[in-house]
């Protein structure tokens, strides 16, 4: 079962990077303390594709060498609400309407809500986007936090002797 997979490959000391609509599937698969506070009801809350304003904490590991506000796009994406331990990346504005560029209608129910967050999970680390922060040019500033996701995850501290190691059994 995959989902069960991801949730070992973390445990065991595995970094997991999950963005846009994966972000669902990931929080489900590792029981990850979220809850997705996006309104379905479409009468209300329309953001079909669009640049909303987004705070980030710069002392999180995930964005570091992020600037302190940095908009994301946003496709009636999930936007979360932490219900336990993690730590909340971004942010969407707490007041205010959030949108940079493009048609949002009833963006303020995002107000506060978190888009990136990350989590221990038993050795490992998991890190969870609700939108697409890949998305086209935007990765420009954003990659930051995929290769810090992936970078300053669970690891195995080594020795020169046995990083020398490593290299001489493959071969190099």
């Amino acid at each position: 079962d995959a989902p069960q997979k991801l949730a070992e490959f973390a445990e065991q000391g595995g970094s997991i990077l999950a963005l846009g609509s994966s972000s669902l599937t990931a929080a489900a698969a590792m029981s990850l303390p979220v809850e997705n506070i996006t309104p379905a009801d479409r009468a209300s809350f329309m953001v079909p594709g669009a640049l909303l304003a987004q705070d980030y904490d710069t002392t999180a590991p995930a964005a570091w060498g992020m600037p302190a506000s940095w908009p994301t796009w946003f496709n009636n994406d999930a936007a979360f609400r932490l219900v336990g331990e993690g730590t909340s990346v971004s942010q969407y504005p707490a007041e205010g309407n959030p949108l940079v560029s493009g048609y949002a209608l009833g963006a303020e129910a995002l107000n506060g809500a978190t888009n990136i967050a990350s989590f221990d999970v038993g050795e490992g680390d998991v890190t969870i986007a609700g939108g697409h922060i890949t998305f086209r040019t935007w990765p420009r500033a954003s990659w930051t936090v995929v290769t810090n996701a992936i970078y300053n995850g669970a690891g195995t501290e080594l020795t020169a002797e046995e990083m020398a190691g490593l290299f001489t059994k493959a071969g190099r």
